[in-house]
């Protein structure tokens, strides 16, 4: 009898013991939390200097205005019909002085608008990159005299 009482005593302690490790292993449960978070937005208005030079290339005019001094280069191409994807986006979006010119390379520039002074150029880069998040990296080219 004492044998059984032991066993049974054992068995309890064992079942006891294993019980209490499943117990220590889980894992407290979240509690939620409302939160609420105020943001506040502000428009920033920066005026760019220029990051470099204006690259100078030797282009040809191949679609659109003719070219001045200074034009506002939003993408380069490869292939020239990418290039007049482009030109037409642009057009529709109110670009009317557009121009796609290519250079000696090969690479079509495709301009959303040309200029004979730098400054005014250089301003509308700067309106350019701020007013459409798309052509954030427009830069200046300087067409160069064959």
């Amino acid at each position: 009898m004492k044998n059984g009482i032991l066993v049974l005593l054992s068995g309890c302690l064992l079942m006891a013991c294993h019980s209490q490790r499943k117990m220590s292993n889980r894992q407290p449960v979240p509690i939620p939390v409302e939160v609420t978070l105020h943001e506040t937005v502000r428009d920033t208005v920066v005026f760019e200097e220029p990051t470099e030079p204006v690259k100078s290339e030797t282009v040809v005019r191949t679609h659109g205005n003719d070219l001045m001094h200074y034009c506002i280069i939003v993408g380069s191409f490869v292939y020239e019909q990418n290039a007049v994807n482009l030109r037409n986006s642009l057009i529709g979006q109110g670009f009317l002085g557009t121009s796609i010119m290519q250079n000696e390379q090969g690479m079509y520039r495709v301009s959303a608008a040309c200029d004979n002074s730098w400054q005014d150029a250089w301003n509308e880069v700067c309106r350019i990159r701020s007013r459409y998040p798309q052509f954030r990296d427009a830069w200046l080219l300087e067409v160069k005299d064959k």
